[in-house]
């Protein structure tokens, strides 16, 4: 085999390597299932699902195996239902959630599959559900809770998972309050009627139930 010849195979060889080719599926009928493109044997570029009935279930970029940018799933009627960003596999940046409606029902940031950022949680309607951030996947800084009217019925207030958090009746009167740390409840939660007596005490430990007391 001549210098020429080997060179021309070698080039020949990795132009199909690099190739990138489409892998399709499909249902038992005949209906398009899935279209992945690949670059050998790794997934490298667009990837597509679909439902039985057509619509497409979920749409992502692959980048030699490893997801990429902007990732999308839809319900099996059409709607979206959520839209994400990736980086180097993880969850990078904004990732909003919807219902089977399309309206917008969450927004949470992501930094390297951590949340990170605002923190937004929301009605049907649109209005406010839950307000707040995290760092590095801890609850901090002040947290909001709305009724469905807008009106405040609870307050947190946190520092890296650590904090307090109360909540009132629509009359003003506190209805219940509790601590924090490192994201799960700890020690006293007390709960309260609505004429201002105790009604129970639940104490807990990282986050486990260890006794109640009823009045």
């Amino acid at each position: 085999m001549t210098r020429f010849t080997f060179l021309l195979i070698f080039v020949f060889v990795i132009l199909l390597t690099a190739c990138t080719k489409t892998k399709r599926d499909y249902y038992d009928d005949g209906t398009l299932k899935s279209e992945i493109q690949k670059k050998g044997k790794k997934y490298h570029g667009r990837a597509t699902w679909y439902y039985s009935n057509g619509n497409k279930q979920h749409e992502c970029n692959y980048v030699n195996d490893t997801l990429q940018g902007k990732s999308v799933r839809w319900f099996i009627n059409g709607k979206i239902h959520s839209a994400e960003n990736y980086k180097d596999n993880c969850l990078h940046g904004l990732v909003k959630s919807f219902n089977l409606n399309g309206n917008l029902i969450s927004e949470q940031y992501y930094y390297h599959d951590t949340l990170d950022g605002l923190y937004l949680l929301y009605y049907p309607s649109g209005q406010i559900k839950i307000e707040g951030a995290y760092i590095k996947g801890m609850f901090d800084g002040q947290w909001l809770y709305y009724e469905d009217d807008g009106a405040i019925v609870g307050i947190g207030d946190f520092i890296n998972g650590t904090g307090k958090q109360k909540a009132w009746y629509g009359n003003g009167q506190l209805k219940r309050q509790n601590n924090y740390i490192d994201n799960v409840k700890h020690g006293r939660e007390t709960w309260y009627n609505a004429d201002g007596t105790i009604q129970k005490v639940l104490i807990f430990e990282s986050g486990e139930l260890i006794s109640t007391e009823e009045n």
